[in-house]
């Protein structure tokens, strides 16, 4: 059976969402301040993080339902905790991936004002996203992905293959250490959206169902593909950007900048130094759609969550409602709440490797529960997956508060 870039559809509307400030955050500042040491948790943490995704979509394949349907029917109180999760969570994540986002666009087009330039900023996600039109934003992502991963690749093997190009020696930070208490901080946050937060996998089963219904037909290789390309597709990415970091930015004696505008410019320069100052227009343009393409996902994804959410609990309420919360709530937490982007990140990405367990438990009964002839190896996995996330999350718990 053929199968083309025309049958991506969800998979890279997760890769939208999932390659954001995880990736060209995050993971360039692993890079920056551990060099290579933290590789081997984006790798661990794609591993134990795909059975919740995967459970996702196989359930949405086979019952043709999103799995907040499937929650429902497991726990009356499943979908309830899910929106008070949701709500207490949405506005300073989406804050974060705006003010990234702006910070970048501040590159090209300086108005000096962080808050003013990401109030700017969501005016047009909100007006594209009024009309609701799902055909579109598939292939909006489709093209600003294959772009970021181009020119992100194009990056890594320039550097690879210059002849300048030495190995960063120079370390003016600390090697990571699982003694350090600031060191487990930075690797729950890292965590927490790497690939990304469990709660994405709901996102995806959404955008799954709007897609088989706008007329494609569910075939399961086709589906498969589009959700291996977008899943593993981001943990390869989130390694080059974590290499980019080490490459342009591990030798720098002074720490990275928490403001948005000057983490962006130290970003910016980093492609710059490796290949040059004629990439930093492109460069430049490709990062900001990065982040664009992320807030444009995840502005979709939370109203249209809570929207199934209040039509799981026998209260329906309109689309436009809870896209107009999203937008006034998360241009009031930037407005009123602004300190520093690193403060704001690192909140929203804890918060998100907290309520982890949540997902793991539902989305796994959910498919031990509903789902027959399961894989008994997969299942295994799953089970210690889950039971994994639950420990380091009150582990977490324990070294913060007690």
């Amino acid at each position: 059976m053929r199968i083309s870039i025309k049958d991506l559809g969800p998979g890279l509307l997760y890769a939208g969402a999932a390659i954001g400030v995880s990736h060209l955050v995050q993971s360039t500042r692993a890079g920056a301040m551990f060099a290579l040491d933290l590789i081997l948790v984006i790798l661990l943490a794609n591993f134990f993080k795909f059975p919740f995704f995967y459970a996702s979509f196989d359930f949405t394949r086979k019952s043709k339902q999103n799995i907040l349907q499937g929650y429902s029917k497991v726990s009356k109180y499943s979908v309830p905790f899910f929106i008070f999760i949701t709500l207490i969570s949405m506005f300073f994540i989406l804050a974060a991936i705006t003010v990234v986002t702006a910070g970048l666009f501040e590159q090209m087009f300086s108005f000096g004002n962080i808050r003013l330039t990401s109030l700017i900023l969501m005016l047009p996600i909100f007006i594209f996203l009024m009309f609701k039109n799902f055909k579109l934003l598939e292939s909006t992502m489709t093209f600003i992905i294959l772009l970021l991963s181009l020119c992100t690749i194009t990056t890594i093997l320039f550097a690879l293959l210059s002849p300048n190009f030495t190995i960063p020696t120079a370390n003016y930070g600390e090697n990571f250490s699982l003694d350090n208490s600031k060191h487990i901080f930075f690797l729950v946050a890292f965590i927490g959206w790497m690939p990304a937060p469990l709660d994405v996998s709901l996102w995806q089963s959404l955008w799954q169902v709007k897609h088989k219904n706008h007329g494609d037909k569910d075939n399961f290789k086709k589906s498969a593909f589009d959700f291996h390309v977008g899943y593993w597709g981001t943990m390869i990415m989130a390694i080059a950007f974590l290499l980019i970091g080490y490459f342009g930015l591990y030798n720098q004696p002074s720490p990275l900048p928490m403001s948005a505008i000057k983490f962006s410019m130290s970003l910016i320069n980093s492609y710059t130094d490796i290949l040059g100052p004629v990439i930093k227009p492109i460069i430049t343009i490709a990062a900001f759609f990065t982040m664009f393409s992320t807030s444009l996902t995840c502005f979709d994804a939370f109203p249209r969550a809570l929207e199934e959410s209040f039509v799981q609990i026998k209260k329906p309420i309109p689309h436009w409602f809870f896209l107009l919360i999203t937008f006034v709530g998360t241009g009031s937490v930037i407005w009123f709440m602004l300190q520093n982007m690193k403060t704001m990140v690192d909140f929203a990405t804890t918060v998100s490797f907290v309520f982890a367990p949540f997902f793991c438990v539902m989305n796994t009964i959910v498919y031990f529960k509903l789902i027959k002839n399961r894989n008994k190896v997969f299942s295994r996995f799953m089970l210690f997956s889950c039971g994994l996330h639950i420990i380091f999350a009150l582990y977490y718990l324990w070294i913060k508060f007690i």
